[in-house]
């Protein structure tokens, strides 16, 4: 599916992996760090990705270990992150947290998703 779409449609990003909380949920398979980051670097072997930029991610809410795994152990070339409302501070930490592990690997850094509508009034 990668492949196709790079040759047919030749986006300037493409996100191939995000949401394994979501995806676990759904599928009920064992998407965790270790094998979100297997994923991705199996897509990635041998793709001609012919300038479109690659990345892959995970929400704010999931642990920052997949950021980081996804940063240090792929060649994406960018991380994407979900930014969800939460209570306190735990979104703006998380969000530097995630632009930093970004950073400090090289990686450019999305939102593919803001999910900010989703706020409660205990949230806001």
């Amino acid at each position: 599916m990668v492949s196709r779409i790079i040759d047919e449609i030749h986006p300037d990003y493409l996100t191939i992996e995000n949401e394994p909380g979501t995806q676990r949920f759904n599928t009920g398979l064992d998407i965790s760090v270790e094998n979100q980051t297997k994923i991705v670097r199996e897509i990635l072997d041998g793709l001609d990705r012919k300038g479109v930029r690659i990345g892959a991610g995970a929400g704010t809410l999931e642990k920052p270990s997949y950021f980081k795994s996804l940063a240090e152990n792929t060649t994406i070339d960018y991380i994407d992150m979900h930014v969800y409302p939460v209570a306190g501070k735990i979104l703006t930490e998380r969000i530097k947290e995630i632009s930093m592990i970004a950073r400090q690997n090289n990686k450019g850094l999305a939102i593919g998703e803001a999910w900010l509508y989703k706020a409660t009034d205990r949230e806001l």
